[in-house]
């Protein structure tokens, strides 16, 4: 196996900078040598990765994805200012965050177009703050993050987590479970076309 700079991002650290990353067969490597293993497990700052012969991500960090979702303020803020939300823990305002990739691809949505489509890579995150309708912080940041092929097959594969500023998990939200279901199931709802991902009004976009 050899690494190569090519293919899906994912985080090179706890504060949400990412690089493109993956596994590819290489033909350089001498039999029977660490090089030539058919799985190779990956310790890269940020994301635990296993990469297999197929060249993927086998498996995505959920503690390092809640630090990237801590560290919210390295990540791209997608509205110009807090916009209404109607996120049953809060029901107030909330900033929301993604990487720069899914950032790019957010903004592109045309949300007047019934016919709108998008599709976000692999390791792409998106973080929501939430605030009061006075605009102070309640202690809950909502975290999506797209996970390995076939983790959550009903929901796109997509991490759905609540947390609170420090990064504790909120009464258990977290994961692709039935904990998080109501996540899943209203994201259908209101983004079905657009990989579970709720766009904003063109006026509303940073």
């Amino acid at each position: 196996m050899a690494l190569v700079v090519r293919g899906n991002r994912v985080a090179s650290n706890g504060v949400g900078l990412a690089v493109p990353l993956t596994c590819e067969s290489s033909t350089a490597a001498r039999p029977g040598s660490w090089l030539g293993r058919r799985l190779l497990t990956i310790a890269w700052p940020g994301f635990a990765l296993a990469c297999g012969d197929a060249g993927e991500p086998l498996r995505y960090d959920v503690d390092e994805t809640i630090a990237r979702a801590v560290a919210y303020e390295a990540l791209e803020r997608l509205d110009g200012e807090a916009v209404e939300t109607i996120h049953s823990l809060s029901g107030g305002l909330a900033s929301l965050h993604a990487d720069e990739q899914s950032a790019a691809i957010f903004r592109s949505i045309d949300i007047d177009d019934p016919e709108a489509t998008a599709e976000f890579p692999r390791g792409s995150i998106f973080v929501k703050r939430n605030f009061d309708a006075e605009g102070n912080p309640v202690g809950l940041i909502n975290i999506m993050a797209k996970f390995e092929a076939g983790y959550n097959p009903r929901g796109n594969d997509w991490f759905f987590a609540a947390i609170d500023e420090q990064g504790e998990v909120l009464e258990g939200l977290a994961g692709n479970g039935e904990a998080v279901e109501f996540c899943r199931d209203c994201h259908s709802t209101m983004g079905g076309a657009t990989d579970l991902i709720i766009a904003l009004e063109a006026d509303q976009l940073r």
